[in-house]
C-alpha cells in the first residue's frame, strides 16, 4: 500500500489511537435528572474544557445508573499514554467521581 492510501486510510504511521474512560458518578441511587443536570455542569463541561487543552476531544454519553463512557481521541495524532496519565490525575480530583477507568490505547479508526 503506497503512502498516500495508508494516509487516506490512516493505517501504518498515519494510524491515530485514542481510548475509553468510563466514569462513575458519585450517587448511590440511579440519577434524578437533576443529578444529571448538576453532572454536566460540574463535571462534563470543565472534563471537556481540560480535553481541549491538550488537543483531545471526546464523545460518549450514559447516565443510567451514573455511570457515563466516553472515548478520547486527539484532534489532530494521537492519543498517547501521556494523555491517559493526565486524564487519570484530573479524574481523581473529581469530587463528583466515585470511580473511574481509563482503558488501553486502541486505534481510533479501526480498533471496535
Amino acid at each position: 500500500m503506497n503512502k498516500r492510501l495508508r494516509k487516506k486510510l490512516h493505517k501504518g504511521e498515519f494510524a491515530q489511537y485514542g481510548f475509553d474512560v468510563v466514569v462513575d458518578l458519585a450517587v448511590d441511587t440511579i440519577p434524578t435528572v437533576d443529578d444529571v443536570d448538576g453532572f454536566v455542569d460540574n463535571f462534563i463541561e470543565p472534563f471537556c474544557e481540560f480535553l481541549e487543552g491538550m488537543g483531545l476531544g471526546c464523545g460518549g454519553g450514559g447516565g443510567q445508573a451514573g455511570r457515563f463512557e466516553f472515548f478520547v481521541a486527539a484532534r489532530k495524532g494521537s492519543a498517547n499514554e501521556a494523555h491517559q496519565q493526565a486524564v487519570s490525575t484530573w479524574l481523581s480530583g473529581q469530587k463528583s467521581v466515585k470511580a473511574f477507568e481509563v482503558k488501553k490505547l486502541v486505534d481510533a479508526w479501526y480498533g471496535w
